[in-house]
């Protein structure tokens, strides 16, 4: 699985990540410490112009979003976009004095995307056992500079165990999910702002974390549940009347794709090897599974889609389904 990463640009508190990449730290470090540590970009706004008849017209109303970055001594500039001229740049330098500012967090993880258009960093919220499983919690942000994405922070969690990386979805009480696109005005306040409070919350709601974990764990889940389960979030089409070969053979594909994830899952939620207590036959176990699949198993599978895309969307699917069994 690919991991996208930008040259290396990528740091991690104490632990390294699968992909083996970057900066590895004992120490603890603030979102501004790290950004120094792995060098981040230098992010600029150019006019853009089109040449013709040998002579460069200026086009108005755009702009470009071009980045440089010291590569082996070297500086290199991307084009990262080209967007509005309303389209408000919140560098990554300055995204990181953000959220220092707004959380004074230490971060866990941060990385550059792509040709470093686009920033993550995860910083720790509270540590959860569930019976047995260690569970930490995260709050995620990213700062896309591509002219397609928008600004985002979610919460996430990690399974020890497996070191599975969860995206949240507890209802909209507990989720603490933004977006804000760069044309809205204001950017900057808006996301110090969200940061403030968002973390201000989350240091609360360890306890209904737990809670809902706990009661995922304790649910044993029959054959025909964790079916049911596998259906919902990998639905299969229904068949369709008098179609076309053509639409027959689309149909067929994409019936098999959609057996295939549900299998796959299947095996393993029977038959992995990090079972504990609170996984082996259980809700909490079915979700990890989906988890385990979409992040480390599935096809095509990147780091945008695991957090913040469809494969978000799937585990969020997945969760909810398995929570609402629980009667919480």
């Amino acid at each position: 699985m690919a991991h996208h990463i930008f040259d290396q640009r990528f740091y991690a508190h104490r632990k390294p990540a699968w992909h083996r990449l970057g900066y590895v730290s004992e120490e603890a470090h603030t979102a501004v410490e790290v950004g120094d540590l792995i060098g981040l970009p230098k992010v600029y706004e150019r006019p853009i112009a089109a040449k013709g008849d040998q002579v460069y017209m200026p086009i108005p109303g755009y702009k470009a979003i071009v980045g440089v970055s010291q590569i082996e001594g070297k500086p290199k500039a991307s084009t990262y976009a080209v967007v509005v001229d309303h389209y408000e740049v919140l560098t990554h330098e300055h995204f990181t004095h953000l959220f220092h500012q707004a959380t004074g967090s230490r971060v866990e993880t941060m990385g550059l995307l792509g040709d470093g258009d686009t920033l993550f960093l995860t910083a720790p919220i509270s540590t959860i056992d569930v019976r047995g499983d260690e569970v930490n919690n995260y709050l995620m942000t990213l700062n896309p500079l591509n002219g397609r994405a928008a600004i985002q922070t979610r919460t996430t969690s990690v399974r020890v165990v497996c070191a599975n990386t969860l995206a949240l979805a507890l209802k909209e009480d507990t989720t603490r999910a933004f977006r804000i696109r760069h044309t809205q005005g204001k950017v900057a306040e808006q996301v110090e702002d969200w940061l403030r409070m968002t973390w201000s919350q989350t240091q609360g709601m360890t306890e209904l974390l737990k809670g809902a974990y706990e009661a995922m764990a304790r649910l044993h889940v029959i054959p025909d549940t964790v079916a049911e389960t596998l259906k919902t979030v990998y639905p299969i089409p229904d068949e369709p009347e008098h179609p076309t070969d053509a639409i027959r053979a689309a149909w067929e594909k994409e019936r098999e794709t959609q057996q295939s994830h549900q299998y796959t899952v299947m095996e393993l939620f029977e038959g992995s090897r990090t079972h504990t207590a609170a996984t082996h036959g259980t809700a909490w176990g079915l979700w990890n599974s989906v988890v385990e699949y979409e992040d480390f198993a599935r096809p095509r599978s990147n780091a945008r889609s695991r957090v913040f895309g469809a494969g978000a969307e799937r585990k969020a699917k997945a969760f909810e389904h398995l929570y609402a069994m629980t009667g919480q």
